[in-house]
């Protein structure tokens, strides 16, 4: 009995659930019914409808199709600003605004209204479907221009195109303060380049191959030099086809400057030599040559040669009076200047070079001329503070044509320190002085077993960031278990969850029927 009870339950909920929905029936129902109404009959609030589009269509608001635009327009071009109204019984305004009075309520003046010119410029017409027309445009040109449209129904829709006239640079003028181009060693110099262009050029300075740092119309150099003299470029540009430029020669007075080659020359009797002096000036100077406090007069053993700025005195078939001091004298109306050199029978000095080998080692390099050839060498140094000489004799090289190359290296064993040195050499007319002090520097060895320490000490550095942690299985291995094990807690969960839901579910069902079967029996 109990069985037969829990059949016709079950089959009477599952008649229940399986009852069609309303809408369902509302449908049936709707099919059955013989007075609907058919799709293709009209009813009368149709044609009310119909009118009141037709109303509709003629009160569309006013609408300007076109979008506003930015226009950039080179000198001496014609562009059209295009305008398209959609809309019926409707006024149209062009107007000019300036470019910062785009977004104010400043209107500005009236181009064309309704096809009535205004105030036009003489370069701007309107045409047939409304667009603007300006030709042979000019920088005063420019600006915002405004297309509005206006209608009885108070519609007033507009837009705005923005017009940009480009202009290349071009140089008004280049010139100095109180247009002189001549200026004293020491006076300021002043240049101005005044250049005009759309959009506004920038301005840069430059003289030679080199550019100044400064830019702008002024380039101002204080208490100028004789290399400041030249020629100097204003170079005008806005990126508008190609840069404009102009130029100004710039002269510099200064006091004669010399340049001796040697300050001593050997030679000895019977021979020929030459004294070089080389001289800068501005305007050019007088130069003589001095000896024994008397100006020297060309002679048919003695001869003055000057090309350029070389002023040379050619010596011939030498004497003991010959051999002496000779001054090279520059005059012009700013002061005077002189140099001297010493006509010698001992070594000359030409020159001496420092530098340093691959492994820290300074080396000292001699030039030594003599017409005699060269019999000894040698040089004293000393650490910067002592007292006492160090004497060495180097190895002597000829290099050919009287000079002679003598070369020394400071070996490790050179305390690091600054230091000082000089030098002379012997030929058969015997010693020659000592040179000019020089200074050379003997620096800390960068090498070695610091640098090494440091080395190692990285790379231990670099190990240990790199060492693996201990692990009885590979990385991949314990990842991959770590991963699995994620995916294993995850179905867990979501099985412990829907398990959770559904038990409420079946106890309550399952409340229900035995409350249902006790009720039968009672």
């Amino acid at each position: 009995m109990e069985l037969k009870t829990v059949a016709f339950i079950f089959i009477l909920l599952y008649t229940v659930h399986g009852k069609p929905t309303d809408s369902t029936q509302d449908s049936y129902d709707y099919l059955q019914n013989d007075n609907y109404e058919d799709e293709n009959e009209q009813p009368a609030e149709y044609e009310e409808e119909e009118k009141d589009d037709v109303n509709e269509e003629n009160n569309k608001p006013l609408v300007i199709t076109t979008l506003g635009q930015e226009f950039t327009a080179n000198l001496s071009a014609t562009i059209v600003l295009p305008c398209t109204i959609v809309g019926k019984n409707f006024v149209r305004i062009w107007r000019k605004k300036r470019v910062t009075d785009q977004n104010s309520e400043k209107k500005g003046p009236i181009l064309f209204q309704s096809g009535m010119t205004v105030a036009p410029s003489p370069n701007m017409k309107l045409l047939e479907d409304g667009s603007l027309e300006i030709s042979n445009i000019h920088p005063q040109d420019e600006g915002v221009y405004e297309c509005a449209a206006m209608d009885t129904a108070n519609n007033s829709p507009k837009i705005y195109h923005k017009v940009t006239v480009t202009v290349q640079p071009t140089i008004d003028f280049l010139m100095t303060k109180n247009n002189r181009t001549s200026f004293k060693s020491g006076d300021t110099l002043e240049l101005t380049c005044k250049a005009h262009g759309h959009p506004k050029p920038v301005i840069s300075w430059h003289k030679g191959s080199k550019r100044f740092e400064v830019e702008g119309e002024t380039l101002t150099i204080n208490n100028i030099k004789h290399h400041d003299a030249g020629t100097y470029k204003c170079l005008a540009d806005n990126k508008i086809g190609e840069p404009a430029f102009s130029h100004i020669n710039i002269k510099v007075d200064f006091k004669p400057v010399i340049t001796v080659e040697r300050i001593s020359v050997s030679s000895e009797n019977n021979s020929e030599t030459e004294l070089q002096c080389l001289v800068h000036s501005e305007p050019k100077a007088a130069v003589v040559w001095i000896k024994d406090n008397g100006n020297i007069v060309s002679s048919p053993r003695v001869q003055i040669v000057s090309k350029d700025h070389e002023y040379n005195l050619v010596l011939k078939d030498l004497r003991d009076s010959d051999f002496g001091v000779y001054t090279c004298s520059a005059t012009n109306y700013l002061g005077n200047t002189k140099k001297h050199i010493k006509l010698v029978k001992t070594p000359a000095i030409v020159r001496i070079t420092k530098s340093r080998t691959e492994a820290n080692e300074v080396v000292l390099t001699w030039e030594v001329q003599s017409k005699s050839n060269l019999s000894d060498h040698e040089f004293v140094y000393r650490k910067k503070g002592e007292q006492k000489w160090k004497r060495i004799y180097p190895e002597v090289a000829p290099m050919g044509d009287e000079h002679y190359s003598v070369k020394y290296t400071f070996e490790k064993n050179l305390d690091p320190g600054d230091y000082e040195t000089k030098m002379r050499s012997a030929n058969a007319y015997g010693w020659s002085e000592y040179s000019d002090v020089v200074d050379f520097q003997k620096v800390h060895n960068k090498h070695g077993h610091h640098k090494d320490q440091k080395k190692g000490h990285k790379h231990g550095k670099e190990r240990q960031i790199t060492t693996p942690t201990p692990s009885t299985e590979p990385a991949e291995h314990q990842e991959s278990e770590i991963k699995s094990g994620s995916v294993k807690d995850s179905s867990k969960s979501v099985t412990e969850s829907s398990a959770s839901s559904v038990t409420p579910t079946a106890l309550m069902t399952s409340i229900a029927l035995i409350t249902f079967l006790q009720s039968l029996r009672i």
